[in-house]
């Protein structure tokens, strides 16, 4: 049921306000998020109409979806840090989870099973990459209303959203592994609707910011 799943409906916002922010989106960097959010919600508005079950199952499609999604994020940090050194860790910290995402599908988990591992694994590499940039930003607070970076809302909506999903996919497996999903996702379903709208509101905020950052000008 949709009601269920209202997370959806933010999802959609984010994706109208980019649309309709597009041509004014600065930096063009912004504009990527596009192909992001299309991408989302074409998954999750297809799961939601049962279009992509294979054998009784869509987590094929999550665990792709999720692959991209980190590779994406990496790629706009790496162009947002202006450290070469942090730029180091987050190119470094990227092949290392795109070849344990290679590993999972192959020898662990597959590609029917959500890669929960990997899943984990990448929350974790984003919320170190969204505190990176966070971090810049504060060591450069001598420029005023850094609040109107878009990034820092993005970089706040993905720290709150991943650092939740870490700790909620944390106990995953367990549930599984006991036959007790079933009372896991209930929890799992309240919790993941209110960090998806969170996430989805920082991205909409993110798209009608005006400022942008020091290093991207």
């Amino acid at each position: 049921m949709l009601t269920e799943r209202i997370y959806l409906l933010f999802e959609i916002m984010a994706l109208l306000a980019c649309l309709i922010r597009l041509g004014k989106l600065r930096p063009q960097l912004l504009r990527w998020f596009l192909v992001l959010l299309l991408l989302v919600n074409a998954v999750e508005w297809g799961t939601f109409f049962r279009l992509y079950k294979i054998n009784n199952s869509n987590n094929w499609i999550f665990n792709l979806l999720n692959a991209f999604q980190f590779i994406f994020y990496a790629g706009i940090y790496y162009r947002l840090l202006g450290s070469a050194r942090a730029r180091k860790y987050v190119a470094a910290s990227c092949v290392i989870l795109v070849l344990a995402i290679g590993v999972n599908i192959a020898f662990l988990q597959g590609i029917r099973s959500f890669n929960s591992y990997t899943f984990i694994a990448g929350c974790a590499c984003t919320v170190y990459w969204s505190y990176l940039y966070l971090m810049q930003q504060v060591e450069n607070m001598e420029t005023p209303g850094f609040t109107n970076d878009p990034f820092f809302w993005i970089s706040i909506g993905l720290m709150i959203f991943h650092a939740g999903e870490f700790f909620l996919m944390s106990f995953f497996q367990y549930f599984s592994a006991i036959n007790e999903f079933g009372h896991f996702f209930s929890v799992f379903s309240v919790c993941s609707n209110l960090l998806n709208a969170i996430l989805y509101t920082c991205l909409t905020i993110a798209f009608f910011c005006r400022r942008t950052p020091q290093n991207l000008l």
